[in-house]
């Protein structure tokens, strides 16, 4: 679907806060992957926690990995850059060293749509 990643990120804040329409944290998380694969960088961050936490959808740690790598790669704060990264490294010890690897490949190999 084409359209604007910051409109999509806000709906899936939408679904998420339940403003205006019934807390949906899937659809929040079909909104925020929309929104990521645009190059989104708080879609993906939004999505790489969901996905960390098994919130809406199943626990995912190699999303959860790629989208907290991507986003740690333009986040402009230093601070922001860090917990990104944390949350790549949370994902990677749960993914053990050859998934991590693989999923590693997939943050060089993506790209915004």
């Amino acid at each position: 679907m084409a359209g604007s990643a910051p409109a999509q990120r806000t709906l899936g804040d939408f679904y998420r806060a339940g403003r205006a329409v019934e807390a949906n944290a899937a659809e929040a998380a079909r909104w925020y992957r929309l929104a990521a694969d645009g190059d989104d960088i708080r879609a993906q961050y939004q999505l790489a926690r969901m996905c960390l936490d098994g919130d809406g959808v199943p626990h995912d740690y190699t999303s959860s990995y790629v989208w907290s790598a991507v986003a740690a790669t333009q986040a402009p704060l230093i601070d922001n850059r860090k917990a990104l990264i944390e949350m790549r490294n949370i994902a990677e010890v749960r993914l053990g060293p050859e998934a991590a690897a693989e999923a590693a490949t997939r943050v060089q190999a993506w790209k915004p749509r």
